[in-house]
């Protein structure tokens, strides 16, 4: 991201410089039982790990050039888990049900989601 200003000689002044990137490898596994053609349990979980690099720079009147403002990069880890059963009860209705847990390894912070569904088709 770029801003830029003309100055009175026409020649450009950037005002503002800044930059994000990020990069995510993920790994998986899923496990899905049919314990009859009416019940199936899927369960897996999910690891990613994400490479982050932010900078920013701003423009100084005093200084008279752009100061950097946010260099700033690191690495995280998040584990999502869950569990979902599937309930056929009859040919045109299908339940969901299910629990989805995230845990975020940067902040401490975690998130425990309850999921149902209902299809009629």
């Amino acid at each position: 991201d770029r801003t830029e200003e003309f100055q009175n000689d026409y020649s450009l002044r950037r005002l503002f410089d800044g930059s994000y990137g990020q990069s995510k490898i993920t790994a998986s596994s899923v496990l899905t039982h049919k314990f009859s053609p009416r019940h199936l349990l899927r369960t897996g979980g999910y690891v990613n790990f994400l490479r982050f690099n932010f900078k920013q720079h701003e423009w100084d009147d005093d200084a008279e050039r752009l100061e950097e403002q946010i260099h700033n990069s690191g690495t995280a880890t998040s584990t999502d888990l869950f569990a979902q059963w599937q309930y056929r009860a009859t040919e045109r209705l299908t339940m969901n049900a299910g629990l989805h847990a995230i845990y975020f390894f940067l902040n401490k912070t975690h998130s425990l989601e309850p999921r149902a569904a209902l299809k009629y088709a």
